[in-house]
Order: structure tokens, then C-alpha cells, then sequence
């Protein structure tokens, strides 16, 4: 995952911004902890996302409680991730545990 590698490469990042003198995009402590919290938002949906593509249909259902059980217990600290991971959320049960009226 790009965003997995970027965290991962972030002194490499600084210090060929620190050479170049060229600072415009380089993020902040603040902007690097958003980065960090949606990586870990993101990493159990690749994980089922590789299960989906390789599995039968019948498992679908069962990967997508998993994730939802393992998105509902994260504790993050930023606001703006929070958002994304509800919204996420919201799209799984949406897709995979519609409510009565909505079939």
C-alpha cells in the first residue's frame, strides 16, 4: 500500500527535502500522524480486499463482519480519520447488512 511505504520512507522524505532546500511537500508532525492513523485504517481493508478477490462468494459476508468488528474497535486520535473509518463503515453495512426497508 503506497500510503504503508510513504510512512515508512518519511526520513528518507525529510532528509531529500533537507538537502534540496526544497520544503513545499513535506508534511507536518500533524499531517504525518493523519497519515499514520489512516494507514492503519486501511490495512485490514486491503487484507480482506485480497481475501474477496481470491474466495468464493460465500465468504464474502463473513470477511465483511470481520472487518467491520476489527474497524468498530480501533482508537484513533484524529477527528478527520474517525470520519472515514465511520464512513467506511457505513458502506459496508450499507452493501452487505441492508436493513429490511432498504431491500
Amino acid at each position: 500500500m503506497m500510503c504503508r511505504r510513504f510512512v515508512e520512507q518519511r526520513c528518507a522524505i525529510d532528509q531529500y527535502a533537507f538537502d534540496k532546500r526544497n520544503f513545499t511537500f513535506t508534511l507536518n508532525t500533524e499531517e504525518w500522524k493523519l497519515v499514520e492513523e489512516l494507514v492503519k485504517v486501511l490495512e485490514p481493508i486491503e487484507e480482506i480486499s485480497k481475501h474477496f478477490c481470491e474466495s468464493l462468494l460465500s465468504v464474502c459476508l463473513p470477511y465483511s463482519i470481520t472487518l467491520y468488528r476489527a474497524l468498530s474497535v480501533m482508537k484513533l486520535e484524529k477527528d478527520e480519520i474517525n470520519n472515514v473509518r465511520k464512513r467506511i463503515m457505513d458502506g459496508i453495512a450499507k452493501r452487505f447488512f441492508p436493513k429490511k426497508e432498504d431491500k
